[in-house]
C-alpha cells in the first residue's frame, strides 16, 4: 500500500512538473497594448507605403516593447527581423560628434582648436572656425544637402558622384561663408563631412572600425556598423521612396556621400534604443564628455544655438518634455530612408525608431513622434488629459490669446514677451509671425495643465522658466486627424519665454 501512494506520489509531481513545462513553452499572451501598437504601425505603413520599420524601446535597461514589421527588400520579398540595419541619417551626428569627444579624451584634438589645425586647404580667413563651431552648427559653412531659410547651398552637388577629402574641402572653401561664425545657428551637413575628415586623420584604421571598438561596441552595439555603399553589409535593408505608381528604388549615393560623417551609421531598433544609456552611464566617454554634448550651447551673443525652437549641443538637439530633458536626433537619407531617436535621462527611457522609405518624410517623423508619444511616462504625455476649467484656465487662455492678438497685428510685444524671446520672434519668424498671430486668435483652445519647474534647470533663451502651460488646440487648416499640442513657457516675471507645437496623430 505504501508503495502504491509512492508511486502515485511520484507520478502527480511528474504530471505536474509536466504541466508546468508545457506553460513555459507556450508564448506570453501579447499585451493590448501591443496589439495596438502593432495595428497602429500596420495602418500607416499601408497609408504610407513603407516597407519595413524597426522600433524598440528600452527602460531601466529592459526592452519594454519593440517591433519590426514589413519587407527589408520588396524585390526579393525578404523579411524584416530584429537585426536588420537601416541607415538612420543625420542620427548618426550623434556617433560623429561622440568620435570627436573619443579623440579629445584620447588627447589627439581639442574642440576648441581651429580646423585647419587638423585639415589641408583650409583658408587663413577660416582660422576662427573651431571644432567646436562645426559640431553646434555655428560655423557658417554652407550646407550641401538641403537649402535653410537666410542662407544658400554649395552649388553644383551631384551626390551620386564620388570625390575625394582634398576636393570636398575646396568646394567648401570657394564659397564664402553664410554668415559670420558664431553668430547664428544654422544646421549644415558640411559640418560633419568636416569633422569626419578630421576622425580619419587621427585613426590608423577604418573608420568602420573604429566607431565599432570605441563608440558601437562599449555601448553593446555589437550589429551596429558604419556605412559603406559599395561593400557588403550583412542584413543592411534596401532603401525605397515613393511615387504615383507605389514603393520605388531610393536615389543613388555614392560611397564619398553616404560616409562622409554626417550620416552614414546602419543600426536596428533595439541597437539604437542602448545608445543614449550607455552614453548616460559614461560606458563610452567620460559623463564629463556626455555633458558638453547634452549642453545647450551659445552664439557669439550669448544666445542659445536653436533650430525651430529646439536647441542643439554637440551633435545632438536638446529639448524638454513639460519639463524633463529629452536628447535626440532626427534622421533622413535621400537613400531611402528616415531615422528617429530620443533619450528622457530621468526616466532612463529611450525609443529608436527607423523606416525604408524617405519620400513621406514629413507624415512619417509625425508618425514617429505619435508613436514615441505612447512610451512615455504618464507626467510626460500630452495625449489622454482632461480640459481643465476654471480662473487658472482662463488666466493661461487670456495670455495666450493677447500675444496671438499682438502678433497678428505687429503691436509690441514686450508686455506679455520677454524681450529675448521678442527679439527672436522678430528677427528669425517674422515672415509668418502675423499668420502665427491670426492662427493663435483662431483656434479652439482647451487648457491641459500648468506645472511648476522654478526648482528644475528648464532654460529657454538663457532665462530660467517657472512654469509651463499646456494647450490642446484644433486649427480649421489641419486634418481631423491630428491634434495640435501647444506648450508655453513663462519666465521667473511671468512673461512667456518660449512657445513650441506638436502633432500627434488621434488614432
Amino acid at each position: 500500500m505504501n508503495t502504491l501512494k509512492s508511486i502515485l506520489s511520484s507520478l502527480i509531481i511528474i504530471f505536474a512538473m509536466a504541466a508546468l513545462l508545457i506553460s513555459c513553452s507556450e508564448k506570453p499572451a501579447v499585451s493590448t497594448f501591443q496589439q495596438e501598437t502593432d495595428a497602429f504601425i500596420e495602418k500607416n505603413m499601408k497609408e504610407l507605403h513603407i516597407p519595413a520599420v524597426s522600433f524598440a524601446v528600452m527602460q531601466n535597461g529592459e526592452y519594454i516593447s519593440s517591433g519590426v514589421y514589413g519587407l527589408a527588400e520588396v524585390e526579393l520579398n525578404v523579411p524584416a527581423n530584429e537585426h536588420t540595419l537601416f541607415n538612420v541619417g543625420s542620427v548618426g551626428k550623434t556617433f560623429t560628434a561622440t568620435a570627436i569627444m573619443v579623440l579629445e579624451e584620447d588627447g589627439k584634438l581639442s574642440i576648441k582648436d581651429p580646423i585647419g589645425k587638423h585639415l589641408e586647404g583650409i583658408p587663413a580667413s577660416w582660422d576662427n572656425i573651431t571644432i567646436e563651431h562645426l559640431l553646434n552648427h555655428t560655423s557658417g559653412i554652407k550646407d550641401y544637402v538641403a537649402d535653410f531659410p537666410g542662407y544658400t547651398l554649395l552649388p553644383n552637388i551631384d551626390r551620386a558622384v564620388e570625390l575625394t577629402p582634398e576636393h570636398y574641402i575646396e568646394m567648401c572653401t570657394i564659397n564664402p561663408l553664410n554668415f559670420p561664425t558664431g553668430t547664428r545657428f544654422a544646421y549644415s551637413n558640411s559640418n560633419y563631412a568636416l569633422l569626419g575628415f578630421i576622425i580619419r586623420k587621427h585613426i590608423d584604421t577604418s573608420m568602420d572600425e573604429f566607431i565599432r571598438k570605441r563608440v558601437f561596441e562599449p555601448a553593446g552595439m555589437m550589429d551596429t556598423r558604419y556605412e559603406a555603399a559599395k561593400e557588403l553589409r550583412a542584413n543592411r535593408a534596401k532603401g525605397y521612396h515613393k511615387d504615383s505608381t507605389g514603393v520605388i528604388n531610393g536615389d543613388l549615393i555614392s560611397d564619398f556621400y553616404s560616409t562622409i560623417g554626417d550620416c552614414g551609421i546602419l543600426t536596428s531598433g533595439k541597437e539604437l534604443a542602448k545608445w543614449g544609456p550607455a552614453l548616460a552611464d559614461g560606458k563610452v566617454i567620460s559623463k564629463t564628455q556626455v555633458e558638453k554634448m547634452w549642453t545647450k550651447h551659445q552664439l557669439n551673443n550669448g544666445k542659445l544655438s536653436q533650430e525651430d525652437y529646439i536647441t542643439y549641443g554637440l551633435g545632438w538637439r536638446i529639448d524638454d518634455v513639460l519639463g524633463s530633458p529629452e536628447f535626440g536626433h532626427n534622421g533622413s537619407f535621400r537613400k531611402g530612408y528616415l531615422g528617429f531617436y530620443r533619450y528622457y535621462p530621468e526616466h532612463d527611457l529611450s525609443i529608436a525608431i527607423m523606416m525604408n522609405q524617405w519620400s513621406e518624410m514629413g507624415k512619417s517623423f509625425l508618425l514617429f513622434g505619435s508613436l514615441a508619444e505612447s512610451f512615455l511616462p504618464d507626467d510626460l504625455k500630452f495625449t489622454g488629459r482632461q480640459t481643465i476649467e476654471g480662473e487658472l484656465a482662463d488666466q493661461w487662455k487670456e495670455q495666450i490669446k493677447t500675444f496671438g492678438t499682438l502678433l497678428s497685428e505687429n503691436e509690441d510685444l514686450s508686455p506679455i514677451v520677454e524681450k529675448v524671446y521678442a527679439d527672436i520672434i522678430a528677427d528669425e519668424y517674422a515672415d509668418f509671425s502675423k499668420k502665427w498671430g491670426e492662427n493663435i486668435v483662431a483656434a479652439e483652445r482647451h487648457f491641459l495643465g500648468e506645472w511648476d519647474v522654478s526648482q528644475k534647470k528648464v532654460i529657454k533663451h538663457g532665462q530660467k522658466v517657472k512654469k509651463i502651460g499646456l494647450f490642446r488646440e484644433f486649427s480649421p487648416e489641419l486634418s481631423e486627424d491630428w491634434d495640435t499640442y501647444i506648450t508655453v513657457y513663462l519666465s521667473e516675471s511671468g512673461k512667456i519665454i518660449g512657445v513650441s507645437d506638436k502633432y500627434l496623430k488621434k488614432d
